[in-house]
């Protein structure tokens, strides 16, 4: 049989066989006419010879007829010779094709099978001429993104077949966002065009989110996108989770929120090594991230939010203690979005009647806190504006409906409780709802006594510590958030204090909520403060208090000498 033949060069003239990387390649033809010799084992010998090519074979033990030894084929522009040997008895074998274009002429490398006249004028232009449909080496990207916008419209996310061309694209936006940075001197970060921003988001993304876990693909995304401002990120991660509507993207997406689903189910606080999906579910969950975050992420946070057990946030956000950078960020996205969300009927930030905080939003705040603290690398900025926005966004105005009946208060300034959780956890700021007569008497030294008794009994890393702290103080300071949280918590402190909010309120949580919301924003204050003190030297907070006059006009004298 045909598959029984071997393939061993017998004679390899200088010139015609190549090693391409320390490979032999015996299908390596070189352009020069040139004889090459195959032994067969019993069955004869093909002689082939550029532009005409002969196979003939012996009459040998496999009873080749002599009719079918010789067979020529001459003039093949392509050099495409086949041959059908016939065996003993008639009987057909396989097919042997050899493929060779060193007498081709024309430019499209023997697509045109040679034949010029019929095809060759519509594939390459004719034989020698230009290929106009073909893609030019191009050294300078913005002229050859206008070229392959065309090719990836077409190839949409079926990139994900091959794998060495969707790396070698993220490779290329890498090496352009490298040079922008270096033209424009900016050390930062760098804008990316829009036409830039949708080939990232409408092609390498989705075509990346098909590609089942790969590390390397992970890493080589992230060093795009780390290139590019937060506000930019999260816009490409926003547009990046619209393209999930296409089959193969939808199917992707339900089949790792199910997969989210099967391990969380199996994550508990103390597992057992022999219980492997438990005790390494943080390796499968970190698998799922590298292709869907988004997914597998936002199943995570919907279990939070819902809070069937407020136990479970420590071992859910250890889960994410392998993920990538880039995962890291997409969550930080994710808790940017969840705070976002607009006030509804089914996310209250505040129960009226109880006048308690709503589940969903402590739970939120805790997960927030625990999992910055676990990867003080990830990016504040995006958060920390969001939290600052939606408390600055309730000013003092009157609660009052637009027919004078007094409407409900809607509490969104309480999404505070994202930066109480972040400032309690990554800056070491511990508060204990019940003190016993020990730490009673511990407040009454300074700082460091302070937190060693209200954190007695647990090991902390000193290094991850700090190195959170310092996290969350660039972030406060670098965008100058601290000012505007000052004041955002002092106008609402005057507002909960006035008659409009208690004659609107009156009928619902009364005092309660009244005690609930101006203690909170309180808290607020003196953690911020506090944090602010321990966290910076004597120079820097004195360059983030306002004027003094600002300060007494913002707060009651108690607070505005506790803020200088």
């Amino acid at each position: 049989m045909w598959q029984n033949l071997q393939f061993t060069p017998m004679r390899q003239p200088m010139g015609v066989l190549r090693k391409r990387q320390g490979r032999h390649n015996p299908f390596s033809w070189s352009k020069e006419p040139t004889d090459v010799n195959w032994p067969f084992s019993s069955t004869g010998r093909i002689s082939v010879v550029c532009g005409a090519t002969t196979v003939s074979g012996s009459a040998g033990a496999t009873g080749i007829a002599a009719g079918d030894c010789e067979k020529t084929a001459s003039g093949s522009a392509a050099g495409h010779v086949s041959s059908d040997w016939a065996g003993a008895g008639g009987a057909k074998g396989d097919r042997m094709t050899l493929r060779n274009s060193g007498r081709h002429s024309c430019s499209c490398s023997g697509i045109c099978g040679g034949d010029t006249g019929r095809h060759c004028s519509s594939i390459c232009g004719g034989g020698g001429g230009g290929v106009p449909e073909a893609l030019q080496p191009s050294a300078d990207f913005e002229q050859l993104l206008p070229q392959i916008r065309m090719i990836l419209e077409h190839l949409e996310y079926f990139m994900h077949t091959d794998l060495h061309l969707l790396t070698s694209l993220w490779k290329i936006v890498h090496h352009y966002l490298l040079e922008q940075r270096d033209k424009s001197g900016n050390g930062s970060h760098v804008t990316l065009d829009d036409s830039i921003v949708a080939v990232v988001y409408r092609h390498l993304l989705p075509a990346a989110s098909l590609v089942p876990n790969n590390p390397y693909l992970s890493d080589l995304m992230w060093s795009v996108m780390q290139q590019l401002s937060v506000f930019q990120r999260f816009l490409i991660y926003s547009c990046w989770e619209t393209m999930c509507e296409g089959f193969l993207l939808k199917l992707a997406f339900e089949k790792t929120k199910s997969s989210t689903k099967q391990i969380l189910k199996r994550v508990v606080a103390n597992a057992e090594k022999r219980d492997l999906i438990a005790h390494q579910s943080h390796f499968h969950v970190t698998k799922l991230c590298h292709s869907n975050p988004i997914p597998c992420i936002e199943t995570m946070l919907k279990d939070v939010e819902i809070g069937f057990n407020v136990n479970m946030i420590q071992p859910y956000v250890e889960c994410t203690n392998r993920c990538s950078e880039m995962t890291a960020d997409i969550m930080g996205y994710m808790l940017a979005r969840q705070c976002a969300k607009p006030h509804s009927a089914g996310r209250a930030f505040l129960n009226q009647q109880d006048a308690t905080l709503a589940p969903w939003l402590v739970n939120l705040g805790e997960f927030a806190g625990r999992f910055y603290k676990k990867h003080p690398q990830t990016d504040l900025v995006g958060l920390l504006t969001i939290i600052t926005k939606r408390v600055n966004s309730e000013t003092s105005t009157s609660d009052a409906g637009p027919g004078g009946a007094p409407s409900e208060y809607k509490g969104e300034a309480l999404i505070r409780v994202i930066l109480e959780n972040l400032i309690e956890y990554m800056g070491g700021l511990l508060t204990v709802a019940d003190m016993n007569a020990e730490q009673l008497h511990c407040l009454a030294g300074g700082p460091r006594l302070k937190s060693e008794s209200l954190s007695i009994g647990k090991k902390e890393d000193t290094s991850r510590k700090e190195r959170a702290r310092q996290a969350l103080l660039s972030a406060l300071v670098d965008q100058g958030l601290v000012p505007v949280l000052w004041y955002s918590l002092s106008q609402q402190r005057h507002h909960f204090l006035s008659e409009e909010f208690s004659e609107s309120q009156s009928s619902g949580g009364g005092l309660k909520l009244l005690g609930l919301l101006f203690d909170g924003n309180h808290e607020c204050f003196l953690k911020l403060t506090e944090f602010l003190a321990q966290a910076c030297v004597r120079e820097k907070y004195a360059s983030l208090v306002p004027p003094l006059q600002s300060v007494f006009s913002m707060f009651e004298p108690s607070l505005a000498f506790l803020a200088i």
